[in-house]
């Protein structure tokens, strides 16, 4: 039966900055948080800076989208940029509908060895036996943000504790039956940069296997899942920008 605390959240989790960090930090225009920079959009016709979060959820629904604080039309260009930080499916269904709703949280594991930029992949072994090449994720528990699942999952998954929030990359809805009854799934990827990888340790009780780090071309040729690769590389547009 459909739970109401199952719902989804109706906006993006943000890291948010720390003492350490907030020399760097800007105030979004509209909802007045503080976030790193590369949260942040600068919005082309009018110049007001304002955070992904509020930008992505103005512009959602919209045909006609415009610039939260000052209601001036952003260009395409712009509203490319917005709409390439979720994914979507099935958002016409009602979350009624749905026998349960997931949410899970991953990330994606980035590091740069001699001007060249690898991602971890991790190899694991399903219930039935399948092998997958995937990035470390695995469901919020608790009262957890998604930034601090995503934190966890990589710890537990791969043994990684030390790491530098690079951005949150993508939300991802997907929807799925199982013995006749519908289900929703919510996965939220962050970005990471290892500067210094210590030697992984999996997590074998999960089913992985092994790991490898990749360039970005072996990388769309390895990983399993086509919508993870979309992902991919919109990290890769995101990382030879920077």
């Amino acid at each position: 039966m459909y739970n109401e605390k199952d719902s989804m959240p109706t906006t993006f989790d943000h890291p948010m900055t720390t003492a350490d960090n907030l020399t760097s930090a800007k105030n979004c225009s509209m909802c007045c948080k503080h976030f790193q920079p590369s949260f942040f959009m600068d919005v082309d016709e009018c110049g007001h800076i304002v955070c992904k979060v509020c930008m992505y959820d103005w512009n959602n629904k919209t045909e006609n989208p415009t610039c939260p604080v000052c209601k001036s039309s952003i260009s395409e260009r712009q509203l490319h940029k917005i709409r390439s930080c979720i994914q979507h499916t099935d958002d016409h269904i009602d979350d009624a509908c749905y026998e349960k709703i997931y949410q899970s949280s991953g990330g994606i594991l980035v590091r740069r060895v001699n001007g060249t930029l690898y991602y971890l992949a991790i190899q694991q072994r399903r219930y039935n036996g399948d092998l997958q090449w995937v990035s470390p994720k695995g469901q919020i528990e608790g009262n957890e943000s998604s930034l601090e699942a995503a934190q966890r999952e990589i710890s537990e998954e791969v043994g990684l504790k030390s790491m530098t929030l690079i951005d949150f990359i993508s939300k991802q809805c997907f929807s799925f039956r199982e013995s006749g009854k519908l289900y929703k799934k919510t996965i939220f990827w962050y970005l990471f940069d290892v500067d210094q990888p210590s030697e992984l340790v999996l997590n074998e009780e999960e089913g992985f296997i092994m790991s490898k780090w990749l360039t970005y071309k072996e990388s769309i040729g390895t990983f399993s899942h086509q919508s993870f690769i979309e992902i991919i590389k919109v990290v890769d547009s995101i990382v030879n920008k920077s």
